[in-house]
């Protein structure tokens, strides 16, 4: 378990990189914030609930913080950063558990506390100095596709976007994920499941209604979608193994996305989709588990 934190760690360093690097120390303050947080909140629920404390040392947490603080907005005071990274720990990795396993993705949980809690801090108008950043998914929320149609993608594709801190960069996030593929540390089936449903569906209201919903093209590079692909949709503590279930969980997400984006609230419908698939294949695994018939008790002797 170990080397797949450190190999989620290792994809995220493009992302690192260049969020420092166009945001400055206000990144480095954010990531530094949210993953020391997650490490120390870990640390002292092992304490509190009598559990290893070296388990730390499998990055798990400082994983969580870190894609947290990616996926937030830039310009997140430090205070929501320490408070969500916080739940994400408490709450979605040591409580919501069952059978030791997460329930839903932690870093989610933490974005679910901000959503709840605070939900303006979710919308990202903040840009780089000297950069003006777009608000692709707003664009065709308010206007339709008329809003978008000089879009070039290769603007989405370099993160000239708004959305979370480094969530929103697809080509490092797509470096990332290339290593991550390489190390095979990933249900390839959940992620290519996860495109189809997305590409499948918004093809298909974009013919019944070109004027309104975007095509598949879009929706994948806009956003946190790429991020949601490598990071979150795949994690192992929450997402199905076999593979029927895999399948059909990334099919239900990717579509979820488009028709969050479509008619939810939400400024990025990545992590709320995800996280009701999640709670989905929660829900399954308990069914089938009472559904399950039981061994015939055995008669002594």
């Amino acid at each position: 378990y170990r080397h797949q934190m450190r190999d989620t760690m290792l994809a995220m360093i493009p992302i690192v990189l260049t969020t420092t690097v166009v945001w400055g120390y206000q990144a480095l303050i954010a990531l530094a914030a949210a993953t020391a947080t997650a490490v120390a909140c870990e640390a002292a629920m092992s304490l509190i609930l009598r559990r290893p404390p070296l388990r730390i040392l499998n990055l798990n947490s400082a994983v969580i913080g870190l894609t947290l603080a990616l996926l937030l907005p830039a310009g997140a005071p430090v205070w929501l950063l320490i408070v969500a990274s916080a739940a994400a720990v408490i709450l979605g990795k040591m409580l919501l558990v069952s059978e030791t396993r997460p329930i839903l993705n932690p870093a989610l949980v933490g974005w679910l506390a901000v959503a709840v809690l605070w939900p303006a801090y979710l919308q990202a108008t903040q840009s780089p100095p000297d950069k003006t950043f777009i608000d692709a998914v707003g664009f065709l929320r308010e206007g339709g596709t008329a809003a978008i149609a000089d879009l070039d993608l290769s603007v989405l594709f370099t993160g000239q976007q708004l959305g979370g801190l480094g969530a929103a960069d697809v080509r490092d996030v797509m470096l990332g994920g290339m290593y991550i593929l390489y190390r095979r540390n990933i249900n390839w089936r959940i992620l290519i499941s996860f495109f189809i449903g997305a590409i499948a569906l918004a093809t298909a209201m974009n013919l019944v209604n070109p004027e309104a919903y975007a095509g598949g093209a879009f929706h994948v590079y806009a956003g946190s979608f790429f991020f949601g692909a490598i990071f979150l949709i795949g994690d192992f503590s929450a997402a199905p193994i076999r593979t029927r279930p895999a399948v059909l969980y990334g099919l239900g997400a990717g579509a979820l996305v488009v028709l969050l984006r479509a008619f939810g609230p939400f400024p990025d419908a990545v992590p709320p989709a995800i996280l009701a698939v999640n709670a989905l294949a929660y829900a399954m695994r308990r069914v089938s588990a009472v559904s399950r018939p039981r061994p015939p008790a055995v008669e002594q002797a």
